[in-house]
């Protein structure tokens, strides 16, 4: 605990800091020149339970609703102008020993008795008997600072709880316990929620209902610059009130108390008067007097004609009492309550108005200041300032501080504007109006700095004023002289040059957002910012030539700065090639990437290990993980990893390094599976998508895993050989993914790109359990997709894209002892001892409890389908469908079933009598008797792909264009099914129970008569295979994550591809289902230096250029020669045009961007 000394009420007493950086709030006290001091004895709780409560001071905020907390530690050197010097003399000491009990333990009173109940507040407790020790309760809270001063004072803070009057209590260290009830009431904050109605005459007199908060400290109400009228509080939370006159418009309604004021914006809209028709001969001339008290009472006279028996007459609209109709030419009334300033008074005679406009004028005892708007501006001075209170009328000259403002315009009684003057420093000024009388309102405005150290925009929305700052990119520092506009115009008043400081500041009360604003400066490059709606912006400009900023990639070169070597462990183990593995195997090793992108030398031919294990390879400098791996090079195709091992936090720092033992303990047997959004179009096509990337491993860069991706589909990309865990040496932060699409056009340009970072893989496959028509999904340990299911006695056989046979017993998911290595695209079994499966090129295999033998089919088509029946003697007949083939399997040999010439099918079911039936393309349907010649129809025109049959004449198949057919006996019937979707396959679960399932979690039931939709596509599955077993039914496929959408091509229409350019402005088109956060366009030069930046809008399409050589001394920033525009839009999740920063705009942080590039002259 850290004391310091302060004064405080004209008398010195010791205050305690009870932890650093957290300056405690004493009642009373003023000033803030401390110095070290002993420190009394107490505990210091942390200050986490108040983290939510301190309100956040970033922003500049609104004084009168953020009480502001100074949390930084005084500098001693650095005194306030009047603080005054304090030495140890100055300090009363204590004036008993406060370690001892002294009196009563007795508690008078709380001051001040009431508070916030949402932020810590500081009261001082009045009494005996107090000592440093002793715990104070407010309510159920207690205190987390207590600060004994003497046996009478005491200070504390007040936590934070619920609206309400509590009792107050303390209980010394021996146990005595002092108290008072009733001593402090919790406060709601003030706060503004709605007013009803929400519009009315401009006239004023009507009622509204005010809802809020806070309302126990009986705030004033102001709609505009005038006060609401005859105000009743109903509770805490709700206001009656009469709106006041007030010119038509949108006005803010606020509510001001001594301690604060809050703004509910465009609350309220007054609208135009109503005039009513007016009889002839009717009239007001005069009232007399012509001015009174806000409180009403004034006895006047008004002077017309016409006037007659039961006329009524409105003061602002709000009906006079006590009126007398003395004659045709007199009436008599009092005023009502009012609002100070001038009101109409109309004089109403049976259905005709008359009014005297501005007839009256409600005063106020004194001139007064209620609120400034707005109550913060730059340091620069300008901002035009709204004060509004009371007598205002004669206000000749305004203060903010000590400084008097520049221009002084009076709008009325009640409304006054001065542009505040420049500020030597930032914080809080009290406003003082001098005319006939002097008025004025302590820390009513705040001077800030507007700069964004990184550029970007901040604050509120443009309500008048906008504050530039210009910063040399090269120091840092504001750019004196600099030359700002808002706009193109050359004729506008919104241009002038920065300050000392690099600053200026727009105002005008029409001047509202969104806005450009263009800088240069002579020597230096332009900056512009389009499109903003924030009160404060700041831009970088360049004095030096300055190299285009990149959109593509960082960079993946990196030259070797170290060698490692070392020895794979366990290399006899690993590199025994797998039984299902065809090909060579070899071993392999590297490095982690710099980046996402790469950014390794070539590691040399010592990256593969000799007979031992030994490697050396060339790497990067800094620090990085080892990897080596266990590779397959199969006849056809890529290599691929089957095991790896990582040694992870190697540095390069020049020295060779040595002695690093890999241990290939990771599996890598998952597959990544990714769904990409539909691709932006180009009328000269597009190439890709392409992906770059990698897992993130944190400091030790990035681990190269997406090599051997694969396009699956047009909208699926396989990523195969995954780490099966990322766990220990590979835990890592996720996948990120650099996905690229380019036009067919010469240079690949425009192109799109989308960026995922921290994608974290679905560890366990889901499997789909349904039963009826509930849908519940299991975890399984699969690491790859489900391609195909057969159900066998003992339940469902699965198999998976790499070769894996699984057992579904109806419980448990179990590994069966085959594996082929390539995918499986069929599966037919007696049992789960015996069973046979079909894939890629023809490959067949056939398991049979002990061993997988592969079984020559002769063929080298890609079979889908497969089916068998064992006869009653045991002979097995098998049915395979792939392509133009339909082959028979018997008596251990394979035959060409007679098909009708140009028949593919993709799917086969064999029956016991011999008999088959098959579907493929062009809605083919072949059924007939093996070995026979086979018949063909057309059902359909779409092609096949899914078959459930019982019978030759009895079953349904599915079309790829989601048509459903089902024959039985000699006829087809069709249905279409409702929903548009990608399905994959049917199963009939009864007569008139059939279950189609694809892609994206597509299920649908059909009965024969209806179609039910049971899909569940927010689980991110796609369904490709599906099998019953036990009155349950199994559907299963791949799990997979989609990358985000592309933006599409955006076309450069200004300037023109190799023209000349008339260098008064940009524009291009952009057509996208996504819309860019923000737009970067860089003009640069022959030489590549960029001499214009500009940051867009997302909606922006065209930005008109100020003339810079025609308003600013002759001065252009454009290069002469040939130049380049280079336009990147870009999506950022979370990106706010109205506030950023250069971090916000940080390559990595884009998830979409596409980009455009044009040479011109």
């Amino acid at each position: 605990m850290i004391g310091f000394k302060m004064r405080c009420l004209g008398f010195k007493v010791v205050c305690s800091l009870a932890c650093l950086g957290f300056v405690l709030l004493f009642a009373g006290c003023e000033g803030n020149n401390f110095s070290a001091s002993e420190p009394f004895d107490a505990i210091a709780p942390t200050v986490d339970a108040f983290d939510a409560a301190i309100p956040d001071v970033t922003d500049e905020g609104d004084l009168s609703d953020t009480e502001v907390f100074d949390l930084s530690t005084p500098d001693p050197n650095d005194a306030e102008p009047d603080a005054q010097d304090v030495d140890s003399s100055d300090i009363s000491e204590p004036p008993n020993d406060i370690d001892e009990p002294v009196g009563p333990f007795e508690i008078y009173r709380v001051d001040p008795d009431r508070g916030s109940s949402v932020k810590p507040g500081t009261v001082a407790l009045h009494g005996s008997g107090f000592y440093e020790g002793m715990e104070v309760w407010f309510g159920a809270n207690k205190s987390p600072f207590v600060f004994v001063l003497n046996s009478q004072l005491a200070n504390c803070t007040v936590p934070p709880a619920p609206a309400g009057l509590v009792d107050v209590f303390a209980k010394r260290p021996d146990g005595e316990v002092g108290s008072i009830k009733d001593a402090f009431t919790y406060e709601q904050p003030l706060s503004l929620v709605s007013v009803e109605p929400s519009s009315g005459s401009a006239t004023g007199g009507s009622p509204i209902v005010i809802k809020g908060s806070g309302f126990a400290m009986r705030p004033i109400f102001m709609l505009g610059d005038r006060q609401a009228v005859s105000v009743r509080f109903g509770d805490d939370g709700t206001a009656f009130a009469i709106t006041p006159p007030h010119d038509p418009g949108l006005v803010n309604l606020r509510a001001i108390t001594d301690v604060g004021q809050t703004v509910l914006e465009d609350a309220y809209l007054f609208e135009e008067k109503v005039v009513r028709p007016s009889l002839p001969g009717v009239s007001v001339a005069s009232v007399f007097p012509d001015k009174g008290p806000a409180a009403g009472g004034t006895r006047v006279t008004i002077v017309g004609t016409g006037f007659a028996p039961g006329t009524s007459v409105r003061f602002g609209g709000i009906p006079a009492t006590s009126v007398v109709v003395v004659s045709e030419t007199e009436i008599q009334a009092v005023t009502p309550v009012g609002s100070p300033g001038l009101v109409d008074v109309s004089v109403r005679v049976v259905v005709g108005d008359t009014t005297l406009v501005n007839g009256f004028e409600y005063q106020a005892p004194d001139m007064q200041i209620l609120a400034v708007e707005p109550e913060s501006g730059a340091i620069a001075g300008g901002t035009i300032v709204r004060i509004m209170g009371y007598g205002l009328a004669d206000v000749d000259s305004v203060f903010f501080g000590d400084i008097p403002s520049p221009k002084v315009v009076v709008e009325s009684a009640t409304s006054v504007y001065a542009t505040a003057p420049r500020a030597d420093e930032t914080g809080a000024v009290t406003v003082t109006t001098i005319g006939d009388g002097e008025a004025a309102r302590e820390k009513a405005f705040r001077y800030f700095d507007p700069t964004q150290r990184g550029a970007g925009t901040w604050g509120p929305p443009i309500r008048g004023d906008v504050n530039v700052t210009v910063l040399s990119s090269q120091t840092g520092r504001g750019l004196p002289d600099a030359y700002v506009i808002l706009g193109a115009d050359p004729h506008t008043p919104y241009q002038g040059l920065t300050d000392d400081r690099g600053q200026i500041t727009f105002a005008g009360t029409d001047l509202t957002g969104p806005v450009a604003v263009h800088a240069t400066s002579l020597g230096y490059s332009a900056s512009s910012i389009v499109g903003f709606d924030a009160r404060n912006v700041t831009l970088y400009i360049s004095g030096l030539a300055s190299p285009e900023n990149p959109v593509n990639p960082p960079g993946t070169g990196t030259s070797a700065a170290c060698t490692v070597s070392g020895r794979v462990l366990d290399y006899e183990k690993y590199f025994i090639k797998p039984f299902w593995a065809e090909g060579h195997m070899y071993g392999q090793c590297w490095t982690s990437g710099s980046t996402m992108f790469g950014g390794n030398p070539d590691p040399g031919p010592g990256a593969f290990p000799d007979r031992k294990g030994n490697f050396k390879i060339n790497v990067r400098r800094g620090q990085f993980s080892v990897v080596c791996a266990a590779m397959v090079k199969p006849p056809i195709g890529n290599a691929y990893m089957v095991r790896m091992g990582v040694v992870p936090g190697v540095t390069c720092s020049g020295a060779p390094i040595e002695g690093i033992n890999v241990r290939l303990n990771i599996e890598t047997d998952r597959d990544l599976w990714l769904a990409v959004p539909e691709l932006p179009e180009h009328p000269l096509g597009i190439n890709g998508p392409g992906l770059l990337g990698g897992w993130n491993l944190g400091a030790d860069g990035f681990l190269d895993l997406l090599k051997g991706y694969q396009r699956v589909e047009p909208d699926r990309i396989r990523i195969s050989w995954q780490p099966k865990e990322f766990t220990g040496p590979i835990a890592g932060e996720g996948y990120s993914i650099y996905q690229s699409i380019s036009t067919r056009s010469m240079n690949g340009m425009p192109y799109s790109v989308t960026m995922t970072t921290g994608l974290k893989p679905e560890t366990n496959l889901p499997v789909a359990i349904i039963e009826g028509s509930d849908v519940l999904f299991e975890q399984t340990s699969i690491p790859r997709a489900i391609s195909a299911v057969a159900t066998v006695p003992e339940g469902i056989l699965m198999a998976d894209d790499g070769g894996a046979i699984y057992l579904y017993d109806g419980n448990d998911i179990i590994v069966q002892g085959m594996r082929t290595g390539t995918p499986i695209r069929g599966i037919w079994g007696v049992s789960k001892d015996d069973f046979w499966v079909v894939g890629e090129m023809g490959r067949v295999w056939h398991f049979d409890g002990r061993v997988a033998t592969r079984v020559v089919s002769g063929v080298a088509v890609d079979f889908y389908g497969i089916s068998g029946v064992v006869g009653d003697n045991g002979e097995l007949a098998m049915s395979l469908a792939g392509g133009p083939y339909l082959l028979r399997y018997e008596n251990s040999d394979f035959r060409f079933e007679m098909v009708p010439g140009g028949v593919q099918t993709r799917a086969v079911k064999r029956f016991f009598d011999n008999t088959i039936v098959a579907v493929g393309v062009n809605g083919a349907v072949v059924t007939g008797v093996s070995g026979t010649p086979l018949q063909v129809e057309y059902p359909v025109e779409g092609e096949l792909i899914a078959l459930d049959a019982v019978a030759v004449d009895d079953f349904w198949t599915l079309s790829k264009a989601g048509e459903l057919i089902r024959k039985k006996g000699d006829d087809f019937e069709v249905w279409q099914i409702p929903w548009p979707a990608d399905y994959k396959g049917l199963v009939r679960r009864g007569e008139c129970d059939v279950l189609v399932y694809g892609r994206e979690g597509a299920l649908v039931a059909f009965d024969c008569n209806s179609f039910s939709n049971l899909s569940v596509s927010q689980e991110n599955n796609d369904f490709m295979a599906a099998a019953q077993f036990g009155g349950r039914l199994l559907v299963a496929g791949r799990y997979y994550t989609y990358l985000p959408q592309a933006m599409g091509f955006p076309q450069i229409v200004e300037p023109v591809e190799n023209s000349f350019w008339a260098k008064n402005g940009i524009s291009w088109t952009l057509e996208s289902a996504i819309q860019p956060s923000y737009q970067q366009l860089l003009l640069s030069g022959p030489t590549g230096y960029t001499f214009w930046v500009i940051m867009a809008q997302g909606q922006v399409r065209s930005v008109p250029l100020p003339d810079f050589a025609r308003i600013f001394h002759g001065y252009t920033p454009i290069a002469d020669g040939t130049k380049r525009l280079n336009l990147t839009c870009s999506k950022t999740p979370g990106f706010n045009f109205n506030a950023y920063s250069s971090t916000d705009t940080n390559y990595y942080k884009q998830e979409a961007f596409s980009v455009a590039l044009v040479s011109f002259q």
